[in-house]
């Protein structure tokens, strides 16, 4: 082994065993002492992953910056990045790869990739709702088996077609039936995040999209599932390792949801409504992470099933979901993420396709895409959607990203594919993104199905009719000053007033999907915050004193306040309401402002904008 004094050199030694090749690098610190002291600090690991962090940032801004005309969500220039400093860009120049991404550095960055990855499905399982599954409804479980058993059948029939009729490569042709079943497949946390993007999140496309592709998630989990068993116990794996392997699956997932689910909701009995999860707890959690994962490796199992199954048995939104989000993802976006993808773009080499096979796995991706698009959109026509709704459902569902693409890359791991068919697959996908992606933007716009109802408002009501009032509550103190609202406007019998309250509570970072409750007094509701138990006393109260001339309904919705707006004026334009009612106040953020100029912009009828001057300092 060759050594130097204060920094890495390499030697190169070929490992009999498994055909790997042994890097070996003599350990001369972690940090430089700097130039002055004669030292290259690119030759040390931190300011090396440091340089390569900020070397990424510049070149996504970059891209960023040139592609926003073009309305592109940012797994496009993330991933273009990633592809840029790999040996298909700047990674062929031998200098630039002897000097930022060597040998040594790259297993550091392996190391953060892999971290980071498993943090990143973490955080994607706490951020899941389950429950949204009794909320799909017909068409959501239409769109959703089909979109998935429809394009496999197809897709995978024309893979062995192309088999038996095409000439290939040998590894490709094991390896294209399972290319079309991955393509087949849809990701939650995908949709999910061009929804957000896209500010459709609880518009009524994106329910239906975040439930479909839930459905669809849980087809493809399910199926990779029992490939997984399958190629376990097929020859020349062992049966006792296969079973013993299985068992310790089951019994890390029984100790999961059986064990540290019940503590963390013992968690959420010792932290006050309001407040944040205590470290100690953040950090417990945190561990068990880590703890899952390397329990995975020491038994023979996938190091990520812990971690998700894990965040997924973590209860959603606040105290617990939200506090460890807002703890790690931060850190988790802004160091593991470009880790990974970095790691990732220096295993895409556009130099190893060969023309032949990447007509054949770019067909196979067509096919599987156009599949999709016809088994999406022919269920939503049958029910009556709009076509332009459909083909925008189609084209959401249809889009890709990290989940995907990592998706891919374990297969490459496991040798389930080829190293060219991965690289196609990425490639695809990111082309596939970019394309829909500002197609969905230019043919989906929420705001325009309230545009045919804009005479709906306080002028143009019918004397002598129910007034309907929608009024919206930012904290427990607008309530009196609503009430009051109320009382002034003076309801008779031959004019009743029919109200109601929509409570807006802005989602929690631990919360996946927006949600639009109704508390129906007949019902008891099974998760009620005292905030929205004492909102609805109130009205109660104030409902019971006026009894025969006012009517109350309340609700809440939980959602960005970027799109906020949709719910209120989604509601206001179901309920047929000739008013809107949105307190202001002077501490308001930017966000609420800016959601209350959407209301003002989009509403379905009249806006009145309530000042309590108790509140309005500063005016």
């Amino acid at each position: 082994m060759a050594t130097t004094t204060g920094s890495w050199s390499t030697t190169k030694a070929s490992v009999p065993t498994k055909n790997v090749e042994l890097f070996c690098f003599p350990f001369g610190g972690m940090n430089s002492n700097g130039i002055f002291a004669g030292e290259d600090p690119m030759e040390f690991p931190v300011p090396l992953l440091l340089f390569q962090l900020g070397l990424f940032t510049l070149v996504c801004r970059s891209l960023q910056i040139l592609l926003k005309p073009f309305k592109q969500h940012i797994f496009v220039p993330q991933v273009l990045s990633g592809i840029v400093l790999g040996p298909s860009f700047l990674g062929r120049n031998d200098i630039f790869r002897n000097k930022i991404f060597t040998e040594k550095s790259l297993q550091v960055l392996d190391v953060y990739a892999l971290i980071g990855y498993m943090f990143l499905v973490f955080l994607a399982g706490v951020r899941t709702n389950l429950r949204i599954i009794k909320k799909c409804g017909r068409l959501g479980f239409i769109i959703g088996f089909g979109s998935f058993i429809l394009p496999s059948i197809i897709t995978s029939s024309m893979a062995f077609f192309l088999r038996k009729t095409v000439h290939m490569d040998l590894d490709l042709r094991h390896a294209l039936p399972l290319v079309a079943m991955f393509e087949a497949a849809t990701s939650f946390h995908v949709t999910h995040g061009l929804l957000t993007d896209l500010k459709l999140l609880n518009s009524e496309l994106g329910r239906l999209a975040l439930s479909s592709s839930l459905i669809s998630g849980f087809c493809s989990w399910a199926y990779t599932l029992i490939v997984i068993f399958v190629a376990e116990i097929s020859p020349p794996h062992s049966k006792f390792m296969a079973f013993a392997t299985n068992l310790c699956k089951v019994v890390m997932v029984t100790t999961i949801i059986f064990i540290f689910r019940p503590i963390m909701f013992w968690m959420i009995k010792q932290t006050p409504e309001g407040k944040t999860l205590k470290e100690s707890y953040i950090l417990a959690i945190t561990l068990t992470v880590f703890g899952c994962a390397l329990f995975g490796e020491v038994m023979g199992i996938d190091y990520l099933l812990g971690p998700v199954v894990f965040g997924l048995a973590v209860p959603d939104g606040p105290p617990v979901g939200s506090s460890i989000v807002e703890k790690l993802d931060g850190f988790v976006s802004a160091v593991f993420l470009p880790c990974y993808i970095m790691s990732l773009g220096r295993k895409v080499d556009v130099f190893l396709i060969g023309g032949n096979n990447f007509m054949i796995v770019a067909f196979i991706v067509l096919v599987a895409t156009l599949v999709k698009l016809l088994a999406i959109m022919i269920p939503s026509l049958y029910f009556k959607m709009p076509i332009l709704d459909a083909l925008s459902l189609s084209l959401i569902l249809n889009c890709r990203g990290y989940f995907d693409i990592a998706f891919f890359e374990r297969a490459r791991d496991v040798k389930m594919i080829t190293e060219e068919s991965f690289i196609i697959m990425v490639i695809m996908a990111m082309l596939n993104t970019a394309t829909f992606t500002p197609l969905v933007g230019a043919l989906y716009d929420p705001s325009k199905r309230y545009v045919a109802y804009k005479r709906r408002t306080i002028q143009h009501s019918r004397r002598n009719a129910e007034l309907r009032i929608l009024a919206c509550i930012h904290q427990p103190d607008d309530v009196p000053t609503i009430i009051n609202i109320l009382e002034t406007s003076n309801p008779t019998r031959q004019s009743p007033i029919g109200v109601y309250v929509l409570d807006m509570v802005k989602l929690q970072s631990g919360h996946a999907t927006s949600q639009l409750i109704n508390h129906r007094y007949d019902k008891s509701p099974t998760r009620i915050t005292s905030r929205i138990s004492h909102i609805i006393k109130a009205f109660r109260r104030y409902e019971l004193h006026n009894q025969g001339i006012v009517t109350i309904q309340c609700f809440t919705t939980i959602s960005p306040y970027a799109t906020m707006h949709d719910d209120i004026c989604a509601l206001a334009l179901e309920k047929s309401t000739s008013l809107v009612i949105i307190p202001f106040r002077v501490s308001f953020s930017m966000s609420m402002r800016t959601m209350n100029k959407n209301v003002l912009e989009n509403a379905p009828c009249s806006v009145g904008i309530l000042i309590d001057r108790r509140m309005a300092t500063g005016l």
